[in-house]
């Protein structure tokens, strides 16, 4: 079990250095609310979370999460939903 929770950290580990290598290029047409969140600490902690929580639980790519997050949260797409 302790080897299955280390591999479970390691796989968590690169998940979110991949995921900080996405951000660092976000683009603020196409994700304008991601992009104004990643730019504070704490907001940039909170779009790292949610964006683990979209890979891990809906099995989404992060590219994919991160559109989702981006629809989620604009008020120009909410109403289009």
């Amino acid at each position: 079990m302790a080897k299955q929770n280390q591999s479970i950290a390691e796989l968590r580990a690169m998940t979110i250095i991949q995921i900080e290598r996405e951000l660092d290029y976000c683009n603020a047409n196409d994700t304008p609310i991601v992009c104004q969140m990643v730019s504070t600490p704490q907001g940039r902690q909170k779009i790292v979370d949610l964006i683990l929580e979209y890979v891990g639980n809906a099995g989404q790519s992060i590219s994919q999460a991160i559109v989702s997050i981006e629809a989620e949260n604009n008020p120009k797409t909410i109403f289009c939903q």
